[in-house]
């Protein structure tokens, strides 16, 4: 903000005196900021952004995409299965049930 606050006094001290007319009445801010380093490096600054951005997402679902899985594997499971009368090792299923599911605990704990 300090080019254009710069610029703008610039610009006070002209009306309040005898000037020339500019080629133009309106105010230009690009010429004002065209040498600052924010608009000079503004391309590579957002490249910049948004590839640290894209390697931050793949990161991300790197590590938690196997527990995004595990998670969503369980919201699809049908427990009432498990009641089942027709279940050949009703006692060995629930077990192993309750094992599997004692084991995403320890996994989405560490």
């Amino acid at each position: 903000m300090t080019p254009y606050a710069d610029a703008l006094e610039e610009w006070d001290e002209k009306v309040g005196d005898n000037w020339d007319e500019p080629d133009s009445l309106k105010l230009d801010p690009k010429t004002w900021i065209q040498e600052d380093p924010l608009y000079t490096n503004q391309k590579e600054m957002v490249t910049d952004i948004l590839k640290s951005a894209f390697e931050k997402m793949r990161l991300f679902m790197t590590r938690f995409a196997p527990l995004l899985e595990i998670y969503w594997r369980n919201k699809q499971a049908d427990l009432k299965i498990l009641v089942d009368e027709q279940l050949m090792n009703p006692i060995d299923s629930l077990q192993n049930t309750i094992r599997l599911f004692n084991h995403y605990h320890e996994v989405f704990n560490t």
